[in-house]
């Protein structure tokens, strides 16, 4: 009998606890706290290139850890939104027929007196406030007569409408993280990659994307104006769309968009042996290295057009006297760098044979994107410029009057009011100017 009551008293207690760690989530301050991490987590992702594996500073809008967070933020604006509901739906105008007992501790109150009596004075208000654009409710408490005058209802619901959209972005944002994908492709001229599948989820019907060719632009200074890749869309092997892609023009196709994204050269080298047998081919892009037997050979640079005197520049873009700027490395010592010809052999050194820079291809660097949130990501911007516009532009106050006959024949009018002071002041003087009783009687009828 003697450990009910300790039990009890516990889960009292822990109930209590929960109580206390819930209000503190659903906190202004929780939700702030939790939003500036997610902007920190954000700009840091921004800076970080996509496919890197680093387990929690790679590709960052992917990782388990930014869902979470993002999760959490989420689920402080709901539970904050829906506190603050009933308030909501109590300040709307059938809560608010009503005369408040406490109408002198609002935030604006007046009291005003008058000669005239009770009907000429709810004539003056009705007419005033109408006529102002409120919306109006005469009301009864027994013997008192009072009036409910509203302008700008909306204006709450607009921050309500604000952490909705933030949610809802914030859904889209999840959805297309999780349903869509962004791949980044070096596409040779003349070759093409498949869009489909399971590395490709959310494509109804696979198609390939083939690189027909590819040009950069130049300034008249030498510097690059734009990329130009020429792409075909092919299903089942034949052609259906050909476009022009560049930075500012993306492919849009069954809801992949294709955007230009960067260009570079892939070069073809061949790895010949000392008694001239190939060992291997391969497609090495540039500055990317090529290792064999301890030795690294990288391919710095394509030059179109050599000139010994400027080996890093080539003033025609055709290729005139094609170079490639290479380094080789020895179990990571630098140990011999140049500018090798097309087909020109560079021997590796210590009976290691040679390399053979046989071809260089122009490549297109492609993003590859499907987003299936985008739709709702852009209606949550939608009502996010409602909301602000509402919650900025709309002005909202609430009125209430009270009017008693006293037996001195004067009329006591006690106003309050809610909302914004800046409305409320320019209220003040026409809720005080009341006219004589003849003025009254003459507008009346």
């Amino acid at each position: 009998m003697a450990e009910k009551p300790v039990v009890a008293s516990k889960g009292l207690e822990r109930s209590g606890t929960l109580a206390q760690w819930f209000r503190s989530f659903v906190s202004m301050r929780t939700g702030i706290s939790l939003l500036l991490l997610v902007m920190a987590a954000s700009f840091v992702g921004t800076f970080i290139p996509m496919g890197r594996e680093h387990p929690l500073l790679g590709d960052v809008y992917h990782t388990w850890w930014f869902r979470v967070l993002l999760g959490l933020l989420c689920t402080n604006i709901a539970a904050c939104s829906a506190r603050r509901l009933p308030e909501l739906w109590r300040s709307t105008p059938k809560a608010a027929y009503l005369i408040p007992n406490n109408i002198s501790s609002m935030p604006f109150y007046q009291k005003i007196t008058a000669t005239q009596n009770v009907e000429q004075i709810m004539e003056h208000y009705t007419v005033l406030l109408s006529k102002l654009g409120y919306s109006i409710k005469m009301i009864k408490k027994g013997e008192q007569l009072g009036l409910y005058a509203v302008r700008g209802r909306l204006a709450p619901w607009g921050t309500l409408a604000v952490h909705l959209s933030v949610l809802i972005i914030a859904a889209g944002a999840l959805y297309g993280n999780s349903f869509g994908f962004s791949e980044d492709v070096a596409l040779p001229v003349g070759s093409s990659v498949e869009i489909g599948g399971s590395k490709y989820p959310g494509v109804s019907q696979p198609f390939a994307l083939r690189l027909s060719n590819f040009s950069t632009e130049y300034y008249s200074d030498g510097t690059v104006s734009d990329w130009i890749s020429d792409i075909a869309v092919d299903e089942g092997g034949i052609e259906v769309l050909s476009q022009r892609v560049k930075v500012n023009q993306p492919l849009n196709y069954n809801g992949v968009r294709v955007y230009q994204s960067s260009y570079g050269t892939a070069v073809q080298t061949k790895l010949i042996d000392q008694d001239g047998r190939v060992l291997k081919e391969a497609s090495v892009n540039e500055n990317e290295p090529l290792e064999t037997d301890g030795i690294i050979i990288r391919p710095v640079r394509y030059i179109p057009d050599f000139n010994p005197m400027r080996p890093m520049a080539s003033s025609p873009n055709n290729p005139l006297n094609p170079h490639v700027l290479y380094i080789v490395y020895d179990h990571g010592r630098e140990v011999n760098w140049g500018a090798a010809k097309i087909g020109e052999s560079v021997p590796l050194g210590r009976n290691r044979g040679s390399i053979i820079f046989t071809a260089a291809l122009p490549f297109s660097g492609l993003q590859v994107k499907h987003d299936p949130g985008v739709p709702i990501i852009w209606f949550g911007f939608g009502l996010m410029t409602a909301g602000f516009f509402v919650s900025l532009y709309i002005r909202r106050l609430q009125i209430w009057l009270k009017v008693d006959q006293e037996q001195s024949g004067i009329t006591a009018v006690e106003v309050g009011g809610r909302g914004s002071r800046l409305v409320f002041d320019n209220l003040y003087s026409s809720l005080t100017a009341i006219p004589a009783s003849q003025d009254i009687v003459r507008r009346k009828k």
